[in-house]
C-alpha cells in the first residue's frame, strides 16, 4: 500500500496547553515502550535561548509503526522524530525544541505522538523561563539583592478623602533560581501589605497589594512614610520603598449661603525671604512670622501648616481664629539642615484649613544659600 507523505510528514500545531500524564490510547498491534514521558528543564534564563531534550521509545508490537503525527499544544514547541518507519524492536528518538523567547514564567506542554496502526502516547515538558536580563531590567528595574526585582521604588496613594480606603500595587518577579518567599517586613500604621502568591517560583511573578487607610493617617495634607520589602530565604536582602498620600477634607453639603458664611483663609502676604547670606553650616534658627486672618463669619481653625523641605518647620495657631481677626504662623529655617547643594531656597509652606472652596492655600518661601 502506498503511503501518503503528507500524512507521513512531521508537523507542528499549534493549540490550548493540555495538562496530565503521558497516556496511550492504542487499538492496533503497535506497542512502545518508552525510557520517560515527561521532561523538567528547571529554571533557565531566557537568553540561552531554545532547549532541546529527547524521548526514547521501542516498538514492542509484531507491526511496523509508521508515523502520521507528532503535535505540540503551542506553536513554541517543535517536536520531531528521528524516522518515519520504525520496525518492530526498533528504537525512535523524539526531540523536542522550546523557544523561550518573549515567554518568561512556568510552562508545561503537551506532545502527542501517533502511528499507524493506530498508536497513541503523550509527553510533557515543563520548565520555569526567566526573563531575560534586558526584558527584565526594562519592566522590573528595581532589584532586591539576589532574591527578585521590582517595577516600582516608590508608591504614591495620590489626593483622597479622609475617610477612604485607598488602593496601590508594585509588581515583582523571581529573577533567582530558587522559590522566593517576597515578604513587607515593615509598614506604617496606615498601610496594609498582601503578597501574591506567597511563594514564587524561579522566572514567576507576584503583585504586592497595598491599601492605604486615610483615617489611620491622621493628618490632612501630605504624608510621608515607607516599606520595606525582603524576602523570607535572604532577611538580609531588602529595599525601602517611600509612600505618599494627599488627604483632603469632606465637608457635607452646603448651600451658598452657607459658604457665605464659612469661615474664609486670608494671608495677605505669601512670600517669605529668608535673605541672600544664608549660611548652610549654621544651626541657628531663622525665623519668620506671616499673618493669617478670618475673612469669613464663622470660626477659621487651621488643620495644618507644614513644608516638605527639609530644614523648615511650621508652627500654626492652635485655636481657631475668630471672624475678623488675625493671628501668625511662624516659619522656621534651619540652614545646616536643609539638603547638601542647596544654592537657592525655593520652598513652599502648605496652609489646611477649614475654608471650604479653598481648604489649602501655599507660602512661597526663598533666599539664596551661601557657597563655601
Amino acid at each position: 500500500m502506498k503511503i501518503n507523505k503528507a500524512f507521513l510528514s512531521i508537523f507542528t500545531i499549534m493549540g490550548m496547553a493540555c495538562y496530565g500524564v503521558a497516556s496511550a490510547d492504542n487499538e492496533g498491534k503497535v506497542n512502545f515502550k518508552w525510557e520517560s514521558d515527561i521532561h523538567d528543564f528547571g529554571a533557565f534564563n531566557e537568553d540561552v535561548g531554545r532547549v532541546t531534550c529527547q524521548f526514547k521509545g521501542v516498538n514492542l508490537g509484531p507491526d511496523t509503526a509508521s508515523v502520521i503525527y507528532l503535535n505540540a499544544s503551542c506553536g513554541c514547541t517543535t517536536p520531531k522524530a528521528d524516522k518515519r518507519i520504525i520496525p518492530p524492536g526498533d528504537t525512535v528518538t523524539l526531540s523536542v525544541t522550546y523557544d523561550p523567547a518573549n515567554r518568561p514564567g512556568i510552562f508545561d506542554k503537551k506532545i502527542t505522538f501517533g502511528t499507524v496502526p493506530g498508536y497513541r502516547a503523550n509527553f510533557h515538558i515543563k520548565g520555569s523561563v526567566i526573563s531575560s536580563t534586558r526584558r527584565m531590567m526594562a519592566t522590573y528595574p528595581y532589584e532586591v539583592g539576589s532574591a527578585y526585582r521590582l517595577s516600582d521604588n516608590n508608591v504614591a496613594f495620590g489626593n483622597t478623602r479622609e475617610d477612604r480606603t485607598v488602593p496601590a500595587s508594585v509588581r515583582g518577579v523571581n529573577n533567582s533560581l530558587d522559590t522566593v518567599t517576597p515578604t513587607v517586613t515593615k509598614s506604617p500604621a496606615f498601610v496594609s501589605a498582601v503578597v501574591e502568591p506567597a511563594t514564587v517560583k524561579p522566572g514567576g511573578t507576584f503583585v504586592i497589594s497595598l491599601t492605604a487607610d486615610a483615617p489611620k493617617v491622621g493628618q490632612l495634607g501630605a504624608t510621608f512614610d515607607s516599606i520595606t520589602v525582603s524576602s523570607a530565604e535572604h532577611p538580609d536582602m531588602s529595599m525601602v520603598i517611600p509612600v505618599s498620600i494627599l488627604l483632603f477634607e469632606e465637608f457635607p453639603p452646603m448651600t451658598a449661603d452657607d459658604v457665605d458664611r464659612a469661615a474664609y483663609l486670608e494671608i495677605p502676604d505669601r512670600n517669605v525671604d529668608f535673605g541672600p547670606e544664608i549660611d548652610p553650616a549654621s544651626s541657628k534658627r531663622l525665623k519668620r512670622k506671616v499673618k493669617v486672618t478670618n475673612g469669613g463669619l464663622e470660626p477659621l481653625k487651621i488643620r495644618r501648616a507644614y513644608s516638605i523641605t527639609p530644614g523648615i518647620e511650621v508652627k500654626a495657631p492652635s485655636k481657631p481664629i475668630g471672624p475678623g481677626k488675625s493671628a501668625e504662623i511662624e516659619i522656621t529655617l534651619i540652614p545646616s539642615a536643609l539638603q547638601s547643594g542647596t544654592t537657592d531656597l525655593r520652598a513652599r509652606v502648605s496652609v489646611i484649613s477649614n475654608t471650604p472652596l479653598n481648604t489649602t492655600m501655599d507660602i512661597n518661601v526663598s533666599g539664596s544659600v551661601k557657597q563655601n
